[in-house]
C-alpha cells in the first residue's frame, strides 16, 4: 500500500500501520472519534489511556493546541520533525477520546520520510492529525520492524509498507527492551552509557545491542541525544 492509498484509507475512518523514526504507530483521523476507537479496540487499550496525536510540524501546532507558549514554539521549530512530544491544552478539533478525558493533548511531528509523507497527504486530502499509540497490543513491546508488528492485517491493522529490514531512520528500542552493549562496550547500568557515547553527538551511528522479550538484537542506531548534544 502506498502512501496516497494509506492517506485515503485514513480519511476514510480506517487505522493503519506505519512508521516513525522510533517504532511503528497505529494511526486514525485524530478528528473521527470512532476512527479512534478502532485504534483502542485493536491494541485493548484502555479507554482512559491518551494518545499521541501526530502532525505535519510547528506551523500547525496552533490547530491543535488552544495555547501555546512561546517556548513550546520555540522547542517545536528546533526540535521538530523528531521524538519531541509536548503536552499543550488541547483545541476544539481534538475529541476527548483522544486524549482519555484530559484537557491536554500531546503533539508530536515524526521526522521518519514515510511518516512526513504520509501526514503530508492526509493535510491534503483530511485533517492532517493522526493520533497514534505503538501498533502492539496493550502492554506488549513496541514493533521497530513490520515483521514485529503486534497486529496483523487480519486484525484490521493495515501496514504502509516500507523498505524492508528496518521502519526508521533511528533504531526505536521498546520501552521494555534493556540496552547491554553500545559500541562494543557492555552496559551493566544506567551510568555505563554515558561514557559508552561520549566522543559521540547526535546524528552519529553507533552500534547498539539490547535484550527484549523476544531475544536479543543487534543494529545500528542513530544517536538523537547524549552527553555531547
Amino acid at each position: 500500500m502506498d502512501v496516497a492509498e494509506a492517506a485515503r484509507r485514513l480519511a476514510g475512518g480506517e487505522a493503519i500501520a506505519f512508521p516513525t523514526e522510533t517504532v511503528y504507530g497505529l494511526g486514525a483521523d485524530a478528528t473521527n472519534p470512532e476512527a479512534v476507537a478502532k485504534i483502542f479496540a485493536l491494541k485493548g487499550r484502555p479507554a482512559e489511556h491518551p494518545l499521541i496525536v501526530h502532525i505535519g510540524g510547528a506551523a500547525s501546532i496552533g490547530e491543535w493546541a488552544r495555547e501555546v507558549p512561546p517556548a513550546a514554539l520555540a522547542l517545536a521549530q528546533r526540535f521538530w520533525p523528531g521524538p519531541l512530544t509536548m503536552i499543550l491544552k488541547k483545541s476544539p478539533r481534538v475529541p476527548a477520546s483522544v486524549t482519555g478525558g484530559q484537557d491536554s493533548v500531546g503533539l508530536r511531528c515524526p521526522s521518519h520520510r514515510l511518516a512526513q509523507e504520509l501526514l503530508r497527504e492526509f493535510a491534503r486530502i483530511g485533517s492532517g492529525a493522526i493520533a497514534a499509540p505503538s501498533a502492539n497490543k496493550f502492554g506488549h513491546v513496541s514493533p521497530t520492524t513490520a515483521a514485529r508488528l503486534g497486529l496483523s492485517v487480519s486484525s484490521g491493522a493495515l501496514v504502509t509498507g516500507v523498505a524492508p529490514g528496518s521502519p526508521a531512520e533511528q533504531i526505536g528500542i521498546g520501552q521494555n527492551a534493556v540496552i547491554t552493549a553500545v559500541n562494543g562496550t557492555q552496559i551493566a547500568s544506567s551510568a555505563d552509557l554515558g561514557p559508552a557515547i561520549q566522543n559521540h553527538k547526535p546524528g552519529d551511528r553507533i552500534q547498539v545491542t539490547w535484550v527484549d522479550q523476544t531475544g536479543t538484537h543487534n543494529g545500528n542506531a542513530t544517536l538523537i541525544g547524549g552527553p555531547a548534544a
